[in-house]
């Protein structure tokens, strides 16, 4: 039972990472937002900003490498409006660029300290 759960769980996350992909409807752009990736089970991550606790922003191009527990992240982006009738676990964001510390990229082994997208 518990696997059927957590499967249906994970194609709703996927259908929602695919409807934030296809989101037109740009709220605001934000740059150089300090924060804290937040691991919330079944492969799903989201960044809690560090200004505002309550705010959750769910990036579809989140790199794999930094889909760390408790990890600094800088990011900018466009933030997306969420449509109605739709639950997400965050405010869709399409990021322009991410990046973490130079001592975190040693701490956690990683190639790239900074990712910049198109």
């Amino acid at each position: 039972m518990k696997k059927i759960v957590g499967f249906l769980f994970v194609i709703f996350c996927f259908s929602a990472s695919s409807s934030a992909q296809s989101m037109t409807e740009i709220v605001k752009s934000v740059s150089n937002i300090k924060g804290k990736i937040l691991f919330l089970g079944e492969g799903m991550n989201v960044i809690v900003p560090d200004d505002n606790q309550n705010m959750r922003y769910f990036g579809s191009n989140l790199p794999d490498a930094f889909k760390i527990d408790g990890l600094a992240v800088i990011f900018s982006g466009d933030v997306y409006k969420i449509p109605p009738n739709v639950r997400a676990i965050g405010q869709p964001i399409k990021f322009k660029s991410i990046s973490i510390s130079v001592a975190d990229k040693k701490k956690y082994h990683l190639k790239k300290s900074k990712y910049c997208f198109k």
